[in-house]
Formats: structure tokens, C-alpha cells, sequence
């Protein structure tokens, strides 16, 4: 099945391909479980991600410090889409937002597992 990885080369990473989820730690440094989604998880995230046509963010004049920023791989139907969404905009685009609202999709579905609960503070 295809599916996605985003935080690539960052703090915290969702990577379903490897099956692994990396947690910022703040001061410690990060810490990595192993992580895997269920059929009927993926299934529901695959839903969503098929509804999303990522664009690239849009310019703007106000900008934030300091600032998250999100790098995504995924593959929809044989396609693989990188894309990236960056929070130093103080109004992100729509589709920027949708990005965002499925990030936190995962994420919610990521600290429900017990392996992300075991993880350090």
C-alpha cells in the first residue's frame, strides 16, 4: 500500500514506510519507537490524503520566528508528492492548513499507541 512519511530530516518524524515514529524530546535530544499503523488506520489516512491536491505555499509578508516547517513524502496511487509546509507564515493557505489538519490527524492516531506512550518525556 502506499502511504507517507513527513518530518523528513526533522525533530519529529512519522515515517509509515519504515514502520517508525521519532519524538522531539526538547532538551534530550529525540527518541524513536517502533510504530506501525493498522489496516483500518491506514485506510482512514489514506481517505484523507487522497482528498488533498498539496500546492506549494504561497509568499507572504509577515513572517514568525521561530517556526516549524514539515517536509512530506507521499504516494498516492503509484505518485509520490514531496512537499513542504512551512510555519514561518503568519497565514498559511488553505492547503497548507489542510497539510496541517492531516499532520495532526496522524499525530493523534500516533500518541494513542502504546509504543509512543513508553516514549521519554
Amino acid at each position: 500500500m502506499d502511504f507517507l512519511q513527513f518530518g523528513l530530516g526533522q525533530k519529529n518524524e512519522v515515517n509509515s514506510f519504515e514502520d517508525r515514529v521519532t519524538k522531539d524530546l526538547t532538551a534530550e535530544g529525540t527518541a524513536t519507537a517502533d510504530i506501525a499503523f493498522s489496516v483500518k488506520e491506514k485506510d482512514k489516512i489514506y481517505e484523507k490524503m487522497k482528498e488533498l491536491i498539496p500546492v506549494p505555499v504561497n509568499e507572504t509578508v509577515c513572517t514568525q520566528e521561530p517556526y516549524e516547517k514539515d517536509i512530506w513524502k507521499i504516494i498516492i496511487e503509484g505518485e509520490t508528492i514531496t512537499h513542504s509546509v512551512s510555519g514561518a507564515y503568519c497565514e498559511p493557505t488553505p492547503d497548507a492548513l489542510q497539510l496541517i489538519e492531516l499532520r495532526n490527524y496522524v499525530f493523534s492516531i500516533v500518541r494513542s499507541k502504546a509504543e509512543f506512550k513508553e516514549l521519554p518525556q
